[in-house]
């Protein structure tokens, strides 16, 4: 049983959390060894990489001293990482940070109002049309891979048509309703021995969907931007201009708050109001999760100017 607001926290989640948990911890070891402290390296971003080489002047940034303990340092690197955004989002606005202006504000970011320096950020799918090709190609529910002589060879069918020579009267009569969509829709088509292929370029577009959701539209070579523009002008697919994904910020609601979730980690306001665990562990675990995050937004806003830099 599941609350209705519950982060759901699927095998696969748990997985990549533990791995990152690692990475991270591999990672503090070996600044420590080399007599760094991860906390140092976070300032440096900020105030050497940030604020110096990409020009985000006047950015500011407090860590927590060594001698601090874990329950300590949360409650200061916490606000600095809301902080940090707040300063972020006021330059992409005003192209400075005015902190008079950031001291009248003293509420709580939304994350989902953050806004990237670049137009087009991410492209969603939108509408059954993109749903019936990505699932078609790439689900292990689809009926299409059942035929004679491959029966359960394959789970799904661009694994099928990519690995065997497969002509169209294969098909039984149902699944060939399907496949004349995918033909129409130019996302598979006859090769010069008559066997169905996948194309290429529509293919990594249609995995991306599948598999990710959203495509990072500066990631992606001119050939398929130009598809992706094609695909918003006939509203297949939806442009946003935030700094995060719509999961990357599903993800910072769970750590950070309650705002979206019943059974988010809260860690921000549960250390500011002082009902945070009283083990040590516990609070060191937590205080290593707020420095992950940390890093992923440095590598967020790194990201997002260097895009900004190749729209220009």
């Amino acid at each position: 049983m599941r609350s209705k607001g519950e982060f759901l926290k699927y095998i696969k989640f748990t997985q990549k959390e533990l791995l990152s948990n690692g990475q991270f911890a591999l990672y503090k070891y070996y600044l420590k060894n080399k007599n760094i402290d991860i906390e140092d390296t976070i300032s440096f971003v900020v105030l050497e990489i940030l604020q110096k080489v990409y020009g985000i002047e006047q950015l500011k940034i407090s860590i927590p001293s060594k001698e601090t303990e874990f329950y300590e340092k949360v409650r200061i690197l916490a606000p600095e990482l809301e902080f940090l955004l707040k300063q972020y989002h006021t330059f992409i606005e005003d192209g400075e940070i005015d902190f008079e202006l950031l001291r009248f504000n003293s509420s709580p970011i939304y994350f989902s109002k953050l806004k990237s320096k670049v137009a087009i950020k991410y492209v969603y799918p939108k509408g059954e049309n993109i749903n019936r090709i990505k699932y078609g190609l790439y689900s292990t529910h689809s009926f299409l891979t059942y035929i004679d002589p491959f029966k359960k060879k394959y789970n799904f069918l661009y694994e099928l048509l990519s690995n065997e020579n497969v002509t169209y009267d294969i098909f039984e009569g149902f699944q060939k309703r399907e496949i004349d969509y995918l033909l129409e829709k130019k996302i598979i088509f006859f090769d010069i021995n008559n066997f169905i292929r996948v194309d290429r370029i529509m293919s990594l577009i249609f995995s991306s969907f599948y598999y990710e959701e959203v495509i990072s539209f500066w990631h992606f070579p001119l050939e398929i931007q130009k598809i992706l523009i094609e695909l918003e002008k006939q509203n297949e697919v939806e442009f946003e201009n935030s700094l995060f994904t719509r999961e990357e910020i599903r993800y910072l609601n769970y750590n950070l708050n309650k705002k979206e979730f019943s059974n988010g980690l809260d860690l921000r306001n549960k250390y500011i109001h002082g009902s945070n665990s009283e083990s040590k562990d516990v609070q060191e675990n937590d205080y290593n999760v707020i420095l992950k995050i940390f890093i992923l937004i440095l590598l967020k806003i790194e990201d997002d100017i260097l895009l900004s830099k190749r729209e220009n």
